[in-house]
């Protein structure tokens, strides 16, 4: 099945409607408002930086932050109408390499996109990129170039662009004066809506998913200070870039749902490479067990590994799970990869653990839910 990427998605997860006007259902106004609130907020709150607007007309509006280390760009290209037609992004490293920043500020890392997306349509070296603004900026080299042709970025499909190279930066002397250039590295973004395109069981999955990341993203800003505590600074850096980062959704998303090893390789990398929590035996894939079956009363999925420390046995209702939903999945298998993995209670007061039948008011709720589960178990293995 060819994957589909999806950056983010802002609008409630009841609403599905495909644009397919060419343009983004937002003003320029509000996309800058948006932005600049979150790098104040995120990306540049800890770094002296300057916010500067470089172009505003009828066609293109730019705007930047930029500190000593790297600059970061972005132009919307616009309608007569004003509607933004295209969104591109610039990140411009001033001192060191790309590398150094993925992922505590440079969002993309091709290789992940390749392992988490899949293979792009369309692949280039060595290509010249002109901007069409600023006075001062010399030719991009995108050395390496990715285009994936049916991305959704706020519920519009679109044509996602994707490269890093080097370009030029000028050097000026006291009186402003260009008395050189010199060769930086650069990452480049660029969202275009297409015109038609109608969303596919995995993009609806997808939203789901950022909803759920956006949960888990909201509780664990506000626990920071304790998961400071529980993973020391340099770990939580490290985590804290994971859930602050595009990709972030990707570990509650998956295109194989009826493969319960697939869930668990998601359940097993959030927590042991996010949260820092250990496992055994378990996690290898000659210990794991699924067998679809018929349960009584209605159960959706079972756990009678809980008492095996080195095996995860999970007993699975197919025709339940033929009913259900890609949510209703993905909460009961890590509710029993609980039961199985960590050895958890309905009695021990964790919400994701309660109850074998989901009833949330929306998928937010369940990232909440899954940080707290994942929190529970780390304090308990650091004896806390």
């Amino acid at each position: 099945m060819k994957k589909t990427l999806i950056i983010f998605l802002i609008l409630p997860f009841v609403a599905f409607a495909q644009s397919a006007k060419g343009y983004f259902d937002i003003s320029k106004d509000a996309f800058y408002h948006e932005k600049m609130s979150s790098w104040k907020k995120y990306t540049y709150k800890d770094v002296d930086c300057k916010f500067n607007t470089i172009v505003d007309n009828d066609s293109v509006f730019t705007f930047s932050a930029q500190n000593k280390f790297f600059q970061e760009d972005y132009k919307l290209t616009l309608n007569k109408q004003k509607k933004i037609t295209k969104i591109e992004v610039f990140f411009t490293v001033h001192n060191g390499k790309l590398d150094e920043w993925f992922p505590y500020k440079y969002p993309i890392n091709i290789s992940n996109l390749f392992k988490d997306v899949g293979t792009p349509s369309e692949t280039k070296e060595n290509i010249s990129y002109k901007p069409k603004y600023g006075a001062d900026v010399s030719d991009y080299l995108f050395k390496k170039y990715y285009k994936w042709n049916n991305g959704l970025f706020r519920e519009t499909k679109i044509e996602l662009e994707v490269a890093n190279g080097t370009t030029k930066l000028p050097v000026k002397n006291k009186r402003g004066k260009i008395k050189s250039y010199r060769t930086v590295d650069f990452g480049y973004m660029a969202y275009t809506p297409k015109g038609q395109g109608t969303l596919t069981e995995n993009d609806i999955n997808f939203n789901v998913s950022s909803k759920i990341s956006d949960g888990a993203k909201k509780i664990w800003i506000k626990n920071k200070r304790e998961l400071i505590s529980l993973l020391g600074l340099e770990k939580f850096d490290a985590s804290n870039s994971w859930v602050d980062g595009q990709l972030h959704p990707y570990l509650f998303y998956l295109e194989a749902t009826n493969d319960p090893e697939e869930y668990f390789k998601k359940f097993f990398f959030h927590a042991n490479i996010v949260y820092g929590i250990e496992f055994g035996d378990e996690g290898l894939e000659e210990n794991q067990k699924y067998t679809y079956t018929s349960l009584p009363d209605g159960v959706l999925a079972r756990a009678i590994g809980m008492d095996k420390e080195c095996c995860i046995e999970i007993l699975i209702d197919l025709e339940n799970w033929n009913k259900s939903t890609y949510i209703d999945k993905l909460f009961i298998m890590y509710h029993e990869f609980g039961h199985d993995v960590f050895e958890l209670e309905h009695s021990d007061g964790i919400r994701l653990m309660t109850t074998n039948k989901l009833d949330i008011d929306g998928p937010s709720v369940l990232g909440e839910m899954i940080h707290e589960m994942f929190i529970a178990v780390l304090k308990k293995q650091k004896g806390k």
